[in-house]
């Protein structure tokens, strides 16, 4: 039998930008950025460079390299590369994600990170969606929780599976036994009450 996912860790405290910032023991953080418009639509075009803007600053100010100097990819259906020019080593990975006006910029030092964010919202069907990409435990933590905390569960157990899947660098599929996530996880506090969010890292 596959050993059990691994639990959460404490909670992450998203960071507001502009503003300072810090990495988290494990050389990790994750930068929120109000949006002017909702990231739907053409929007998204002007939010996904937004995100990579304040990245690349926060990037200059923390390790210490010329904003010129660093590249995000900005390919759209490819997980994000970042590339300092003049180091030496692997550079840092990062994973991006966006609801209505907030979006997410997720960076790790050192190995692979994910990360995801969506409004919590009703899902009629929501019963159909947890067995066919959460798993069985999932479903029944679900359906044991008050039908007025449900919602909230579900939208950070969704979150939890997207932020694993980016940090594996694998597309979303109907869950299996077998493809339980191995990375790290932990929820996000958010400055909305009407979002969740999660990251996930190896």
């Amino acid at each position: 039998m596959d050993a059990p996912a691994p639990a959460p860790d404490t909670a992450l405290a998203v960071q507001p930008w502009p503003g300072p910032l810090q990495f988290s023991s494990e050389g990790m953080l994750v930068l929120g950025l109000q949006l002017q418009s909702s990231a739907k639509g053409e929007a998204r075009a002007q939010a996904r460079l937004a995100v990579r803007h304040a990245l690349t600053q926060a990037m200059a100010t923390l390790l210490h390299h010329p904003p010129a100097s660093i590249h995000i990819d900005n390919r759209r259906g490819h997980a994000p590369q970042i590339s300092i020019a003049g180091s030496h080593g692997p550079a840092p990975q990062c994973s991006f994600a966006y609801a209505d006006r907030y979006a997410l910029a997720a960076l790790k030092l050192h190995g692979a990170i994910g990360v995801d964010l969506m409004p919590v919202i009703d899902i009629p069907d929501w019963q159909a969606v947890a067995r066919d990409y959460l798993g069985p435990q999932v479903c029944a933590r679900l359906q044991a929780l008050p039908a007025s905390q449900r919602a909230a569960a579900l939208a950070q157990e969704w979150c939890r599976l997207e932020a694993q899947l980016k940090c594996r660098g694998v597309a979303l599929a109907e869950w299996r036994e077998e493809c339980r996530a191995d990375a790290r996880h932990a929820p996000l506090i958010l400055p909305q009450a009407a979002m969740a969010g999660h990251v996930a890292w190896r």
